[in-house]
């Protein structure tokens, strides 16, 4: 019989795996897809993916520890662009980046939403 496959390949296998590095491995077959859509397709399919990764874990500590340091490596490779929409300000507010969710409060705050 074959080993089990850990990281992205099965969520619920990857606490041996260094949060960081499972991060680096969502964005690295995630960013493709996510770069061609909309922020707020963007939001859609993030919503989609936490939804799914969140059932998959055995222990929700490690997904809270990887999920937001997922969405910063995506903010960081989609361009760290300035926020222009609500879409945009939710998912720079799941980022484990202080500075993204600072930019995220201080955009919902002006009334922009």
């Amino acid at each position: 019989m074959g080993k089990e496959p850990t990281g992205a390949n099965n969520p619920a296998a990857a606490s041996d795996i260094p949060p960081e590095l499972l991060a680096e491995e969502w964005a690295n077959r995630c960013l493709g897809p996510l770069q061609i859509l909309s922020w707020p397709d963007r939001l859609v399919a993030l919503k989609e993916m936490h939804d799914q990764l969140r059932d998959d874990f055995r222990d929700f500590t490690v997904f809270c520890e990887v999920f937001p340091q997922f969405v910063r490596i995506l903010v960081e490779r989609l361009g760290n662009e300035p926020i222009h929409c609500l879409e945009q300000a939710h998912i720079y507010a799941n980022s484990a980046d202080p500075d993204h969710r600072t930019m995220a409060g201080a955009w919902l705050k002006r009334g922009q939403a």
